[in-house]
């Protein structure tokens, strides 16, 4: 599992090497990325909302992980007691 929480400082925490590549994904805005315009989430966007739409970014995280080639298995959010927004990815890439 690869585990992706907000802190206090608005960074996103990353526990694995190939989280990276997941991070880098969940950060990025689409447009952002000139060579590739389409690819990111801007997952930033909505973890300051103050209505979350966890079933439209839940799908939106699933649908660029597996254009990216990667086996999504879950995609979860959780908030804890401090109100922080914590996204939970079970994805692998194919070696």
């Amino acid at each position: 599992m690869i585990d992706f929480i907000q802190n206090s400082e608005g960074k996103i925490d990353i526990s694995q090497s190939d989280g990276q590549h997941i991070n880098d994904l969940l950060v990025l805005y689409k447009g952002h990325n000139k060579p590739h315009p389409m690819v990111g989430v801007g997952v930033h966007r909505f973890m300051h909302d103050e209505e979350y739409n966890f079933a439209f970014h839940r799908q939106s995280i699933i649908n660029e992980l597996q254009q990216d080639g990667a086996e999504v298995a879950k995609v979860q959010f959780v908030i804890n007691q401090n109100d922080e927004i914590k996204v939970q990815i079970n994805a692998d890439y194919p070696s």
